[in-house]
């Protein structure tokens, strides 16, 4: 998968919620829905999201996890700087 793709999809589940915001967050949610495009439910479990992957961790509390958007783009560029075995 791409991975700006998926940081893009990331990065909009982690923005702070301004006007516009849902609209976005929903647009990025299809996306990653969309087999042919983003297809992020291929590895990761996300809300609402049908047949989803067991691979990668779970897309929630993503704002929890990563206090940054630096540390989320880290881990989604190089996921081995955090753990060898990923």
């Amino acid at each position: 998968m791409n991975k700006l793709l998926l940081l893009a999809l990331c990065l909009s589940l982690v923005a702070c919620n301004y006007p516009g915001m849902q609209q976005r967050l929903a647009t990025g949610k299809d996306l990653s829905f969309q087999r042919s495009k983003g297809n992020c439910l291929a590895c990761h479990v996300i809300e609402d999201g049908e047949d989803p992957g067991n691979i990668g961790p779970a897309l929630v509390n993503i704002q929890e996890k990563y206090r940054s958007r630096q540390q989320l783009k880290d881990i989604i560029w190089d996921a081995t700087q955090f753990n060898a075995n990923a």
